[in-house]
């Protein structure tokens, strides 16, 4: 379907795919991570608009057609390997496909496919169970040693499905996603110095 759209080419002139670094964070039963994603973001190369923040990846990519979006610019100048520009690539056809609507000029995407194929689990399945005693007095047997009073309620907390948060927990997370926006703004900040690069250079030539 992409193949056979007519692309406008000066419709997407102002605009261009770039390389976009960030940081998040997973925290979860007492466990935090950070996750660096590097995927694809639209900005818009007309004067100002970027310091002024009106270009957004996700709404420049969801709300127009493939035939506009095929005739951005891509720029995937900057510190990233051959991996890492391949995973920009994909993260823009992503976009393409399970997050733009199906246009008005026809042109399809992937997304409505994707909702649809969610089913619910069938009757014969659920039947099909084991049936599980899931009382504390039934696992109690099972449940490893424990060290302490605190360990201990926590071991008997999880086999009933419930968590015991520790008392430091909150704070570390805290600083953790104190850390990770950080990372964030400098990441914002490369990539405005990057597309500014990209319009400075499109001037002069």
């Amino acid at each position: 379907a992409m193949l056979d759209c007519a692309v406008k080419r000066k419709s997407g002139k102002a605009l261009c795919i770039f390389p976009e670094e960030r940081f998040v964070v997973h925290a979860r039963r007492g466990q935090a991570c950070i996750e660096r994603l590097v995927q694809a973001r639209v900005a818009d190369l007309s004067a100002g608009a970027v310091r002024q923040g009106v270009a957004e990846g996700a709404c420049l990519f969801g709300c127009a057609p493939w035939s506009q979006v095929l005739s951005y610019r891509v720029w995937l100048e900057g510190p990233w390997d051959c991996c890492e520009r391949y995973m920009v690539l994909a993260s823009a056809f992503w976009h393409l496909t399970h997050q733009a609507p199906v246009s008005r000029q026809g042109e399809s995407s992937f997304g409505a496919f994707n909702a649809s194929s969610e089913s619910a689990p069938s009757k014969t399945g659920a039947q099909s169970l084991p049936r599980c005693d899931c009382s504390f007095a039934s696992c109690e047997g099972a449940l490893p040693p424990a060290d302490s009073v605190g360990r201990l309620a926590a071991v008997r907390a999880a086999s009933m499905g419930l968590y015991v948060p520790d008392a430091l927990e909150e704070a570390c997370q805290e600083r953790l996603i104190a850390r990770v926006d950080k990372l964030n703004q400098a990441c914002e900040g490369d990539f405005v110095n990057r597309v500014e690069n990209l319009m400075g250079r499109l001037q002069a030539a």
